[in-house]
């Protein structure tokens, strides 16, 4: 892959806390920015796993995620109860297939682990979900539905903008000594900006996790796609990260109606002065 650092094609597993380890997607280049974090939650045998990004156009790249995954759940003796993906794109829903190909080739019971997504008709999505649909349990989620197994629990937040059926993940601490941690998957980044499809939507995604860091004070944040491969590129707090993206989005707003009203300014003296 021209251009690309060889670090983000074969990233190792990162313990982000106790409760999370990040699999890289080594999926870097284009949209994708350095590739997608995809999430392993949990600290029991039963693990949730949100996303599963693949590597379009690269089979061999989305292999290896797909390898580094079920090495570690088998070193470790782990298996999954559910995937869960925050919205349609190929790099964050891709790898399904391959991964509980790769469980049931080893023997794991498929048939309960539950996949489950916001609902959304888009073909690749259907392909998806045809292809593993006697493999595991499928599932269409609601906002504000909470996801629990063993040792986890999780509140799924509806937060269209970067798309229709994007959602975020709210894991609840286990101790007091833990933070709330939201998925952020593409609504927030860890770049300085990130984008969208409808920009209202997208503006009340971002208010919305505001509002939870006023709620949950030490809320943490882990970014669907992050700059770099390091912890402090994938997780930090919250609070300043969602006013960033408030700020920068509205400074955008202003700039563009500063725009329209030169604009307009122009035109009015064009007509008055007949040219």
């Amino acid at each position: 892959m021209e251009g690309i650092d060889p670090k983000f094609l074969d990233a190792p597993p990162v313990q982000v806390t106790d409760q999370i380890i990040r699999f890289h997607g080594l999926n870097p280049g284009g949209h994708r920015i350095n590739g997608n974090n995809n999430f392993l939650v949990g600290t029991g045998k039963s693990r949730i796993l949100i996303d599963c990004g693949a590597c379009e156009g690269n089979q061999e790249q989305s292999e290896k995620f797909v390898k580094s995954l079920i090495d570690y759940l088998q070193e470790h003796e782990l298996t999954l109860s559910h995937i869960l993906i925050t919205h349609y794109h190929h790099d964050h829903l891709g790898n399904v297939p391959g991964v509980l190909s790769s469980l049931k080739d080893l023997g794991h019971n498929t048939e309960e682990i539950i996949v489950a997504k916001r609902l959304y008709k888009g073909a690749h999505v259907e392909d998806t979900m045809e292809i593993i649909k006697d493999k595991c349990v499928t599932k269409d989620l609601e906002d504000d539905e909470i996801i629990e197994n063993e040792t986890s629990k999780i509140q799924c937040l509806f937060t269209p903008g970067h798309c229709e059926d994007h959602m975020c993940y709210l894991l609840y601490p286990q101790s007091e000594d833990e933070s709330y941690v939201i998925f952020s998957g593409d609504c927030v980044l860890g770049t300085p900006s990130g984008k969208f499809e409808e920009l209202y939507d997208y503006m009340k995604s971002l208010y919305r996790i505001q509002s939870l860091c006023e709620k949950y004070p030490n809320l943490q944040i882990c970014f669907g796609h992050s700059i770099d491969l390091e912890k402090e590129y994938i997780i930090m707090d919250a609070k300043s990260k969602i006013d960033d993206y408030i700020a920068t989005r509205l400074e955008r707003e202003e700039q563009i109606i500063s725009k329209l009203l030169l604009t307009f300014r122009c035109y009015k003296i064009c007509c008055f002065c007949g040219i």
